[in-house]
């Protein structure tokens, strides 16, 4: 939905995505909000990212200290701007980027080495497969 200026989207999951992922912004002269930066959103603190993410449709230096950019729409900043409460993407291409996995090659769970010795835990590769997918079942064009 477009707030403040962003267009924000969710992993279509419920709750807790059971994981979370670092901020990259610090020392990095790169992490820019343009119009278009895709980002990582998170929760108050930092380094509570997970499943949420934004695009900017207008410049925000003021993020540039607060969120990590890992992306930048190259064409179609006008279908970005004219995206609406409920409408559904129906694919997106990432240029440069490794071919997805086969579900069949990534495992539910991951055993991390924790304090208290290893522990099995969601493999946060799957989930986000998973998420996509379900992202991607809607054909909706927009």
């Amino acid at each position: 939905m477009a707030v403040r200026e962003q267009l924000r989207g969710v992993h279509p999951g419920i709750g807790d995505a059971g994981y979370v992922i670092a901020d990259e912004w610090e020392a990095n002269p790169r992490n820019r909000h343009m119009e278009g930066s895709l980002s990582l959103a998170h929760k108050k603190d930092a380094n509570t990212g997970s499943s949420q993410f934004f695009f900017s449709l207008a410049d925000h230096p003021e993020y540039d200290d607060r969120f990590t950019v890992f992306g930048q729409v190259e064409e179609g900043l006008d279908v970005m701007h004219r995206l609406r409460i409920g409408d559904d993407i129906e694919s997106v291409r990432v240029e440069g980027a490794a071919p997805l996995p086969s579900d069949d090659d990534l495992p539910e769970t991951i055993v991390v080495e924790g304090e208290d010795g290893p522990q099995e835990v969601p493999n946060p590769v799957y989930q986000a497969m998973q998420a996509l997918a379900h992202l991607l079942e809607r054909k909706v064009v927009v």
